[in-house]
């Protein structure tokens, strides 16, 4: 067990013999330190000044596994290096205690190095369990067999139950002190086997000698086995069950009794002959059924009303009179008494030759069962049911639908989900979710015809199951479950306010011939109902072959892009930011591409928000923020005038509460300096709330510069723009786009707006030079676009920044000719 623990423990640790001093195992955690290895290395050091030192200590940690094997708690402490520091750490010793029999072999001593210099609490537990599990809990008897079938251990109330001393137990064989107990035979037989190595648990009665009686107990036989698997011993704890047993038992009598009062109030006899007219008739089933015997004679079954299904009971009656050898045969039948009240019998019959007549005579014995079928099938009934809404459930509605497709009816199935229902629960509670559920569902039913079934898959998601009758068109069916999607929209009222849903849903015709689609069925048009979701919602879309390949290309399209962000197969461009004054590059703009294996191009405005769908976002900003900060280390190193690089950051990553500790790691990562970088956010980001205000505010004193990108295209509230943290605003293309017609008013506006918040104004999407004229004249800072370059890789940024970098050196050297 030490063995065990030894290599269990999470720090070094070691086994060894108080007696000796030999270490009988240690972990790798411990032979990964030399001032350990050498404490238990045996050899013979010659007497030099550290040697003696270590002489010293190892005397010291001999007579410390000692004491500890007396039962002391010795305190020892070692210097060890660790992690590449010094320090003294304890040691810890453990021994097993003295009542776990022959688990005390050899004298040996548990050993552990704790370096924190404190034994971890979780260290302790899973010592305490691992004891635990080899030694089972003292608060019941038990005891130990070797492997031989001998005890070596029997617990003080062990002893005290059985009537014994410890001497005269322990050293005996186990079937000496079986042979005249209680089901000693078969308790013989369950320990051979666990002595086997079976892990086993019975119960059987026992003689307590403390309360001198015999009594049920629970036995758990456990084997015992070294790390190598060898059987060492069995473990056999005895719990005392008997309470338990007998309130089991009282209980069960207590049923029968209640079962056999319940079946014999209504136990009947009914005799018919062959023609299946009445010849016996009980006082039982004259007060059942109401009719006396002389109205019951003579009669059959069917004369008198007494059974539903008539023709089925009719021909079992036939089949039983007709088979040459007679036995008994049970069946559960609905009957109606004279009033017309339902019955449920269940009847034993069997078909006997009358003594006296000679002829054949079936006796049925029935037990009426009436309360217990109406139990059973309300219990069916509720299973079919939804509990909220009370519509029927998945289970029913899948039935459905198999009964519709084997009978070959024709049907469609339309899918109807409720439109951004989870902010009802987030915002409002879940009770008052259910009560919209409850009311939507009311809604449906009122809508549908009665020969429709509506019900709720679960969550926020309905189903309805449209017959078509002969006359009935697919347009007829899609008028009405444009009215079922209808129906749900009107306002809702409750105590304090008052609320509307929309829903989304998908419609899909049965296909004619296919008994096994039902799976396929509700697939499809779920199928359509995500892409009604798709396209904003509130609306009904026909399942086709043009709906699956879309979503199948669309879910294709978002696991390329996570094998893409993961392996970081996108690439990163990067597009000159010019000024208009000297038309000379002052900054650049590190733009994602993404280029899939079949070799198309998916944009930006595409894959950007697929990634912030899928929780990609962070993993593709980093992977671009990297390819950034390297551009910007390699251009901007030992120059005096800086060239930063713009990174677009989207409002999810704003809000992000640790942002600006991301964009800080990343800086520290790849040595670039804050005034290297620039982030551009849009104007409903920067504006959304109080984080992004925050972060912004963060990022502007590290001293990165930050720009709202595609100024114009949203709501900005100026008051709270002023108070940003900006450094420039970007003039969205379509403005820009504006000024070669000679419509100058907004952009105008723009750039005037800018300078009064004295920030710099940059025109993206610049092409022609009619716009980059009217720029000019109206002041524009910054400009970039396809008339100066397109995005290009980094390299090619680089040689382009260095060749304009050469030429403004060689015009600076001109001016300062000229000027001498």
């Amino acid at each position: 067990m030490l063995t065990e623990l030894a290599q269990q423990i999470p720090l070094p640790a070691a086994v060894f013999s108080a007696t000796s001093g030999a270490l009988e195992t240690a972990n790798p955690r411990w032979r990964a330190i030399s001032e350990l290895t050498t404490l238990s290395t045996l050899s013979t050091l010659s007497a030099s000044a550290t040697q003696e030192a270590t002489l010293t200590r190892r005397s010291e940690f001999f007579a410390a596994l000692a004491r500890a094997a007396a039962g002391e708690q010795p305190s020892f402490a070692l210097p060890v290096t660790v992690n590449g520091r010094l320090q003294q750490a304890p040691i810890s010793f453990f021994v097993a205690p003295e009542n776990t029999g022959t688990l005390r072999r050899n004298d040996s001593v548990l050993v552990w190095l704790t370096p924190a210099n404190h034994l971890p609490e979780d260290l302790s537990e899973a010592m305490e369990r691992s004891l635990l599990r080899h030694r089972q809990p003292i608060t019941h008897p038990w005891a130990y067999l070797g492997a031989d079938g001998v005890y070596s251990y029997a617990s003080p109330e062990a002893l005290a139950m059985s009537g014994l001393r410890g001497d005269t137990m322990v050293g005996s064989h186990f079937v000496h002190w079986l042979g005249d107990q209680p089901g000693g035979r078969l308790a013989a037989e369950y320990i051979q086997r666990g002595l086997a190595g079976e892990n086993l648990v019975y119960e059987r009665l026992r003689c307590d000698d403390r309360i001198g009686e015999n009594r049920w107990h629970r036995l758990t036989l456990t084997p015992d086995r070294d790390p190598s698997g060898t059987l060492l011993g069995l473990f056999i704890v005895s719990i005392d069950v008997h309470e338990r047993r007998g309130a089991e038992e009282k209980a069960r009598l207590a049923e029968n009794q209640l079962d056999f009062e319940r079946r014999s109030g209504a136990f009947l006899v009914v005799d018919l002959d062959e023609s299946m007219r009445v010849v016996g008739w009980s006082p039982q089933a004259e007060a059942l059924f109401g009719f006396t015997e002389q109205e019951a004679l003579g009669q059959t079954p069917r004369e008198m009303g007494t059974v539903v299904d008539i023709d089925t009971a009719e021909q079992r009656i036939k089949e039983l009179f007709a088979e040459p050898r007679l036995h008994t045969k049970s069946v559960r039948t609905e009957n109606r008494d004279k009033s017309g009240k339902t019955l449920f019998l269940d009847w034993y019959r069997s078909v006997q030759r009358d003594p006296q007549s000679g002829k054949l005579v079936m006796h049925s014995i029935g037990i009426d069962v009436t309360a217990e079928e109406r139990l059973a099938r309300t219990i069916e009934l509720s299973t079919k049911i939804d509990p909220l809404t009370g519509l029927a459930n998945r289970e029913a509605l899948v039935k459905r639908v198999k009964q519709n497709l084997a009978q070959e009816k024709p049907f469609a199935l339309l899918h109807i989900d409720l439109d951004h229902f989870k902010k009802i629960n987030d915002y409002r509670g879940y009770a008052v979710g259910d009560q919209v559920l409850c009311t939507v569902a009311q809604r449906l039913v009122h809508l549908t015809p009665e020969t429709d079934c509506i019900g709720r898959l679960g969550g926020d998601s309905f189903v309805a199951i449209l017959h078509l009758d002969a006359d009935a068109t697919p347009d007829s069916v899609i008028s009405l479950s444009q009215a079922l999607l209808s129906c749900v929209i009107p306002l809702q009222q409750f105590d304090t306010f008052s609320y509307t849903v929309t829903a989304s849903a998908g419609l899909a015709f049965a296909p004619s011939g296919c008994a096994d689609s039902v799976d396929v069925l509700f697939h499809h048009a779920e199928l359509a109902m995500n892409k009604a979701k798709a396209a904003s919602g509130n609306c009904i879309v026909i399942y086709d072959e043009s709906v699956a390949k879309a979503l199948r290309q669309a879910h294709e399209q978002e696991d390329a892009l996570r094998v893409a962000v993961r392996t970081e197969a996108l690439s990163v461009y990067f597009q000159p930011l010019l000024s208009l004054e000297t038309n000379r590059i002052v900054g650049g703009e590190a733009l994602a591409r993404w280029k899939t294996p079949d070799g198309t191009y998916i944009e930006p405005e595409t894959f950007v928000p697929l990634a912030e769908k899928l929780g990609l976002i962070h993993e593709l900003w980093a992977f671009v923020m990297r390819r950034a900060c390297a551009l910007a280390v390699a251009i901007n190193t030992g120059q005096s005038q800086t060239c930063p690089i713009s990174i677009n950051v989207s409002p999810v990553q704003l809000r992000f509460p640790n942002f600006d500790d991301l964009v800080i790691q990343a800086l520290k990562t790849s040595n670039c300096s804050p005034q290297w970088i620039a982030i551009e956010v849009t104007e409903s980001a920067a504006l959304s709330d109080d984080t992004a205000y925050a972060t912004l505010h963060n990022l502007s004193y590290l001293g990165i510069k930050c720009g709202v990108d595609d100024f114009g295209t949203g709501y900005s509230n100026f008051s709270h723009l002023k108070n940003l943290p900006l450094d420039t605003i970007k003039i969205d293309k379509v403005f820009v786009r504006q000024l070669a017609t000679r419509d100058y008013a907004i952009v105008r506006g723009m750039i005037e707006l800018g300078h009064a918040l004295n920030l710099k104004v940059v025109a993206e999407g610049v092409e022609f030079v009619e716009e980059l004229d009217a720029l000019k004249t109206l002041g524009c800072d910054l400009y970039q676009g396809f008339i100066a370059s397109k995005a290009v890789a980094a390299y090619d940024f680089a040689a382009m920044l260095n060749a304009d970098r050469e030429h403004g050196a060689l015009e600076a050297q001109q001016i300062t000719r000229v000027s001498a």
